[in-house]
């Protein structure tokens, strides 16, 4: 490891650690990342269970919980974010965000050109696209995408979860030469108290945070600067874990500060879905194995 980038680590664990002891002065004013959890345990140990929070959708298929529809007669009621307009085999409409009819959404995705046809600039005021992301399903979530004003629709098939109120990953990804090659998805809690990010690509990602871990973390003698943890992340889908790094991995290390990521607005990139509850605190999961982990100030949680 280039004597720059221990330095680089050194100086935003310093400056984790003033921003935490901030953190806890303002604790008692109620400051959402998990300020008034009860809920989530401090065992390295603890099962799984859903803790992503989603806005609640109108029937008849309002999906929150990752899982996938059965099909279902499409009208032309209006629905909100988590609704699935049309699920078959080849494909999942969704509403990810604000509001549209199933009739009109399953209309315009079925509209969009195949490959190698020009696309129209727009189809029933909708702007539409293919491909999401940087290039494909398993990076982005989705197929196709539908935009008009602040209303999205996307289409997905089973492999990820259903969506709702997803922001936008390309928002959140960064790239620098400056320390060998960082780049990934990028984000902050509301409050500022944890530096996460999703990096890798499907198959080969990583989810995880840095920040002053609740004092119920171990000791783990990793690393002769630190010790005690001051990572918490899922390797390619596997169990969460604590860790000590000297270099923050999950931190952007050119800026001060990463991209907010908003209250129950998750973003999915490679697998992974990762989300800010006020109160439970920051989570992410893989969704192909369910492994993942939950941390906000006072409680932990791998699973």
């Amino acid at each position: 490891m280039g004597l720059r980038r221990i330095r680089a680590g050194r100086s935003f664990f310093a400056a984790l650690g003033v921003s935490a002891a901030l953190a806890v002065t303002l604790a008692g004013c109620g400051d959402g990342d998990g300020d008034q959890s009860a809920e989530v345990a401090t065992s390295t140990q603890s099962t799984a269970t859903q803790s992503t929070s989603s806005p609640e959708a109108s029937s008849p298929t309002s999906v929150t919980d990752g899982s996938v529809a059965s099909s279902q007669a499409v009208d032309a009621t209006v629905r909100g974010p988590g609704t699935v307009c049309e699920s078959t085999q080849a494909r999942r409409i969704v509403i990810n965000r604000g509001h549209a009819d199933c009739a009109q959404a399953v209309r315009i995705i079925s509209a969009i050109p195949g490959v190698g046809e020009a696309a129209p600039p727009d189809i029933e005021g909708w702007s539409c696209g293919r491909d999401g992301g940087y290039g494909h399903l398993a990076m982005s979530g989705y197929m196709y995408r539908c935009d008009r004003g602040g209303d999205q629709v996307l289409s997905q098939d089973d492999s990820v979860p259903v969506a709702a109120n997803w922001v936008d990953n390309n928002d959140y990804y960064r790239t620098s030469d400056q320390v060998d090659g960082q780049s990934g998805y990028y984000f902050q809690s509301p409050t500022g108290y944890f530096a996460c990010a999703i990096i890798g690509t499907p198959g080969a990602a990583s989810a995880g945070c840095h920040g002053q871990l609740p004092s119920a973390a171990p000791t783990i003698n990793q690393h002769p600067d630190f010790q005690t943890a001051n990572t918490i992340d899922s390797l390619n889908g596997e169990h969460g874990q604590l860790r000590q790094r000297g270099d923050p991995q999950y931190q952007f290390i050119s800026d001060v500060k990463s991209r907010v990521l908003p209250y129950n607005q998750p973003i999915f990139v490679s697998g992974y879905t990762c989300t800010v509850d006020r109160d439970a605190g920051t989570t992410c999961r893989n969704f192909d194995t369910g492994h993942g982990f939950t941390v906000n100030r006072s409680t932990y949680k791998l699973f």
